[in-house]
């Protein structure tokens, strides 16, 4: 009610830029403003003379611990107060108030108490991304404070600050480190502006604020270190926010996207490549440490999620597998597999192995096998995935656990390094084919389950993916995907409306060469599951290789439709002339 009743008009006189954010009035005005935007019931604002005799730093703690209160309630509490923030126009002015954009040295002026405040607070404002708090926290001044809160930090940890402070300030010291570096990565992952990922990483680059990130990577070294797991947390944090800072190609982005990368998978890794080698020069090693030697199942999980960007190109995969032994660390992360009795009847130990197997398995990260999933882009690193015994165990996963959101991360990130891995042959192992196709490993059953319109795009695409990739061993792998009912979820996905061009893509090429198996013996089963008039909309639309003008790297989607559309048209031909007869 105070709200629409004007109160906030009456308010905004106290607040206007020609005020100093640093008076009476402005602070008062905007206690007031902030108090407003409470979650339930609103409090009793009665203006009083004793607030003007309130010392100047009493009423701006006083704000500071005000704000954050709010945003740290439990939901829906804080997204709840920044729409309100938002509706009343009070961005602009907490930023004032709390990084003042006219002094970029702001930051120096503050207590360390307020220094860290104001980073949490920053930190929560950008959390709420539906209620659009990314994108009125994305300043140029935020992006500065936050860089040197990190350095300040780091400054303080090596130099035996920590010592100085109050008891109840240390944890207040490592998560504002934390949210320093997670309120970047979250701004460098926003979406808006366009450049937001090249902005953080240009603050972080000038203010060299970049070098204590890094060092945050290798701290801390001692478990018996009583702030040990605080400062954890401080390392995950920097993995997480050197995972925001890479670039990332265009041809990464495909398996989310809308619409297939108009650039070629070279012409896209050229373009991120030099960033991404700086990062891997004075990242790699540290990250890899941490999956070496580190106990934190989050902290591994950010550092894998770090090292599969760093690892998005060819080149930067070489770097980490030859400068850094990417392969073997992580081979020593799988756990080994247990021998299996072949006899019906388990003995409980050998059950109570297997159990342990399992849950050791399901507690690998999806980022963990992302990262596995860079290293098979390099025939080195093939090889050393089947050496180690990975694919194998990746292939178990896929078998392990339920329908929990990790389990369906896991699977969705195999999926992609099984596509990588489909087709290889070594005299040493084989055909990974044999693996992969084989019955007893359920693969294209979990492949074909994912395909279908209840998982993300993600898992679809990578699903897809992997069938597609199977199915160029055509006389192994065709009959197996129709053994394995995979016609139906891939016609249903060429059929759907507004599909992402890249599931297209893949749904397509796997549908043909379905039709394109000698003697045709599975094309009569496409005409049975309605891929006659899907394959015919798709060809006929001439709408729907506009957007890749002049792109010489494959065939059009609507190519790809006709050449399967021939096939099948010829032999429902003759279906339906046999019938006449």
């Amino acid at each position: 009610g105070m709200v629409t009743t004007g109160i906030v008009g009456m308010l905004n006189p106290l607040c206007t830029p020609s005020r100093d954010p640093n008076g009476q009035q402005f602070i008062l005005g905007l206690s007031m403003l902030i108090a407003l935007a409470e979650h339930g019931p609103l409090p009793n604002i009665r203006p009083s003379m004793e607030n003007l005799e309130v010392p100047l730093i009493t009423l701006r703690d006083r704000l500071c611990k005000t704000m954050l209160s709010q945003l740290t309630k439990p939901a829906p509490a804080p997204e709840f107060s920044v729409r309100r923030l938002i509706s009343m126009g009070c961005m602009p002015l907490i930023l004032r108030f709390f990084v003042r954009p006219e002094k970029p040295t702001h930051f120096f002026d503050l207590s360390k108490q307020h220094q860290m405040i104001t980073t949490l607070v920053l930190h929560r404002v950008a959390l709420q991304a539906s209620a659009k708090g990314p994108e009125v926290v994305f300043h140029e001044a935020v992006l500065l404070y936050l860089a040197y809160q990190v350095q300040n930090n780091y400054l303080e940890m090596v130099e035996g600050g920590l010592a100085r402070l109050s008891e109840e300030d240390v944890p207040l010291f490592f998560l504002s480190t934390q949210a320093a570096c997670l309120a970047l990565a979250t701004l460098a992952n926003n979406r808006s502006p366009d450049n937001a990922r090249e902005q953080v990483q240009y603050t972080l680059e000038t203010t060299s604020a970049i070098n204590e990130v890094v060092q945050l990577l290798a701290y801390p070294q001692e478990k018996m270190d009583v702030l040990y797991r605080h400062k954890m947390e401080c390392v995950g944090a920097a993995a997480t926010l050197i995972a925001a800072i890479c670039p990332r190609p265009m041809t990464e982005l495909v398996p989310e996207a809308q619409l297939e990368s108009v650039q070629s998978e070279r012409e896209a890794a050229a373009l991120c490549l030099p960033v991404l080698e700086e990062l891997v020069a004075v990242a790699a090693k540290p990250l890899l440490s941490i999956l070496g030697g580190c106990d934190s199942r989050p902290v591994k999980a950010a550092a894998c999620m770090a090292l599969a960007r760093l690892a998005s190109t060819n080149e930067t995969t070489q770097t980490i597998m030859e400068e850094h032994g990417a392969a073997r660390v992580v081979a020593g992360l799988v756990p080994h597999r247990p021998a299996k009795p072949s006899s019906f009847a388990v003995p409980a130990d050998v059950q109570r192995t297997l159990e342990k197997d399992v849950a050791q398995m399901t507690a690998l990260s999806s980022s963990f096998f992302r990262f596995v999933s860079c290293l098979a882009r390099l025939p080195d690193g093939q090889q050393a995935i089947q050496t180690f015994g990975v694919l194998r165990r990746a292939v178990e996963r896929m078998d392990m656990g339920g329908y929990t959101h990790q389990d369906v991360a896991a699977r969705t990130e195999i999926a992609m390094l099984l596509a990588r891995m489909a087709n290889k042959h070594s005299v040493e192992f084989g055909s990974t084919n044999d693996l992969l196709l084989g019955a007893k490993q359920k693969v294209l059953p979990r492949l074909v389950e994912m395909l279908s319109p209840r998982y993300s795009r993600r898992a679809r695409f990578h699903a897809a993916y992997a069938i597609r990739c199977l199915g160029d061993d055509v006389m192994r792998a065709v009959p197996c995907i129709i053994d394995n009912e995979a016609l139906m979820p891939l016609v249903s996905i060429i059929a759907e409306e507004k599909i992402p061009h890249p599931l297209l893509r893949e749904a397509l090429v796997t549908v043909k060469d379905v039709a394109k198996f000698p003697g045709t013996p599975y094309t009569a089963r496409l005409v049975e599951c309605g891929a006659l008039h899907a394959l015919q909309h798709i060809g006929s639309d001439l709408r729907i290789d506009k957007p890749y003008a002049g792109m010489s790297d494959r065939i059009g989607l609507g190519d790809v439709a006709r050449e399967a559309l021939s096939i099948v048209s010829d032999v429902n031909d003759a279906l339906i002339a046999g019938k006449a007869q």
